[in-house]
């Protein structure tokens, strides 16, 4: 085999490019199209009755525990693209925990996502921030206004039945090495 076609091979496997798609994602990428419906999901969904269960059948990729006591674990997380021990494509949930004793839960809750999402272009990147927004319940108005650079901060009101909530969301998209990165975090807080 010439060194040319093994080269060839081994830049193609870093990339994937789904059926009908004109974009490539790197390998282990979740869909940014079916992370935004997970999002979406979440987004209107009271996290008072979100526990690990219930994001695990919600959420597209696989996700682990991490940070565990007996009968519940704080932190979930999903591991999707890690090289060299940086995260290209993960996902963190928070859940805050509430214990009778210490091996009696009586709640759990979702309280904050991390999102660390790449893409090898910047229109890629800044497409998958805006669509992650939206999902959120962003404005089309103010997801149009994400860019490289800078933190953004948005906030958003959520009311199920009689308690008001507020999701505090930030928004990074930065250039690490060869690929665009996204950073995303939202934390829902009683108001």
């Amino acid at each position: 085999m010439s060194r040319r076609l093994l080269l060839v091979m081994i830049a193609s496997t870093i990339f994937i490019r789904p059926a009908g798609s004109a974009t490539a994602r790197p390998l282990g990428c979740e869909d940014p199209v079916v992370l935004s419906k997970a999002l979406k999901s979440l987004s209107d969904s009271d996290w008072n009755d979100i526990s690990e269960s219930t994001l695990q059948s919600k959420w597209p990729s696989e996700i682990t525990s991490a940070n565990c006591k007996p009968g519940a674990c704080e932190m979930l997380l999903g591991e999707d693209r890690v090289i060299n021990n940086e995260c290209e494509c993960c996902e963190l949930f928070h859940f805050d925990v509430s214990r009778e004793s210490p091996d009696v839960v009586t709640k759990e809750q979702l309280s904050s996502i991390a999102i660390h999402y790449s893409a090898a272009s910047s229109g890629e990147i800044l497409t998958a921030a805006r669509a992650f927004a939206r999902a959120l319940g962003i404005s089309e108005e103010d997801a149009a206004t994400i860019r490289g650079g800078a933190r953004q901060q948005f906030d958003r009101e959520v009311t199920f039945g009689k308690q008001k909530e507020v999701d505090l969301i930030t928004i990074q998209v930065t250039r690490q090495h060869s690929l665009w990165q996204l950073y995303l975090f939202v934390g829902r807080h009683a108001v």
